[in-house]
C-alpha cells in the first residue's frame, strides 16, 4: 500500500496450511498476517474465539482472531510452533511475536523510520544491505564455541526477536521487545525412590506433547538417535501415524525395532 510490504512464501504441511492464503487478511478489520506456524491448540482457540473448527479456517486466520479479540495478549493464548508478524494498514502498526520455545526464528531490524523484520538473517542482509555492518562480539563468540546469545546476530543493527517475546511497533519510534511467557521452576519432589504419581504425570503430559504435533497433511518420517528422546518419540507416535498412514519409515543411528 505504499506504507507497507509483506511478502511469504508457504509450504504445507498439516492439512489446514493447504488451505493459506499468503498472507492472509483479516476481512473484519483488513490486518494482514505473515506466518510461519502450526498451532496445537486450533479446538480450545476456536471455543474460546466462537470460531467453527474446520479444515479450511487456516493458523494464521485464528491468530488475526485471536489478535483482534486479544491484542498483544493473544500471543501467550497460542500453543504450537511460531513466528509472526501482523500489520494493520489503518493505523500503520505492527505486531511481531515468537513462540515460548523459540522453535521458530524471527530476527528484524528497527529504527526511528523503518521496520524490517523476517525468519532468516540472510534475508535482512538482502533487503538492508549497505545499512548493516558486522558484529565483532557475535563473532568472537561463534569462533570461541560460546554459548549463543538470544538477541545478537552476525550484525550490529540485527536482533533476534527471543522466545516467549512480542513486539509492537507504531508508525515512528523504535520499541522494545516484551516477555510474555516464563517457564517456572518446577520443584523437583522430594523421594527416597521414583514416585508413580510423577511417572504417570510426565507419562501424560509426553503423550499429549507428541500427539497434538502429528497434525500432518503427509506421510512422516522419523530420524533416530539411538537414545531415549528420538526413541519415546517415536514410541508414542508410530501408532497414530501407523494408523493413519500405514507406515513409519525410520532413519539414523537405530532401527525401530531396535526402539
Amino acid at each position: 500500500n505504499g506504507r507497507a510490504l509483506i511478502a511469504q512464501a508457504t509450504w504445507h504441511n498439516t492439512p489446514e496450511s493447504r488451505h493459506e492464503a499468503a498472507p492472509e487478511i483479516c476481512p473484519e478489520t483488513g490486518r494482514v498476517i505473515a506466518a510461519w506456524v502450526r498451532l496445537d491448540n486450533r479446538a480450545e482457540l476456536c471455543a474460546a474465539l466462537r470460531l467453527e473448527a474446520r479444515e479450511t479456517l487456516t493458523d494464521p486466520q485464528i491468530i488475526l482472531a485471536a489478535h483482534r479479540a486479544w491484542g498483544e495478549a493473544c500471543a501467550d493464548r497460542l500453543e504450537g510452533d511460531f513466528s509472526f508478524v501482523i500489520h494493520d494498514p489503518a493505523r500503520g502498526e505492527t505486531f511481531a511475536a515468537r513462540d515460548s520455545v523459540g522453535a521458530f526464528p524471527l530476527s528484524y531490524y528497527l529504527d526511528d523510520t523503518v521496520f524490517v523484520v523476517a525468519s532468516s538473517v540472510p534475508v535482512l542482509y538482502g533487503v538492508l544491505g549497505a545499512r548493516l555492518t558486522q558484529n565483532p562480539a557475535w563473532i568472537a563468540r561463534y569462533l570461541a564455541l560460546a554459548e549463543a546469545d538470544p538477541v545478537m546476530t552476525p550484525y550490529t543493527e540485527l536482533r533476534h526477536l527471543p522466545r516467549a517475546h512480542h513486539l509492537s511497533v507504531a508508525a515512528r519510534g523504535a520499541a522494545e521487545p516484551v516477555e510474555y511467557f516464563t517457564f517456572d521452576g518446577i520443584e523437583a519432589a522430594e523421594a527416597s525412590a521414583p514416585s508413580d504419581h510423577w511417572v504417570d504425570a510426565f507419562a501424560k503430559h509426553f503423550e499429549r506433547a507428541v500427539t497434538r504435533r502429528l497434525r500432518s497433511a503427509h506421510p512422516v518420517a522419523a530420524e533416530l538417535s539411538g537414545g531415549l528422546d528420538s526413541g519415546g518419540i517415536l514410541a508414542v507416535a508410530a501408532p497414530h501415524l501407523m494408523d493413519r498412514f500405514g507406515a513409519v519409515p525410520t532413519y539414523g543411528f537405530g532401527y525401530y525395532a531396535d526402539d
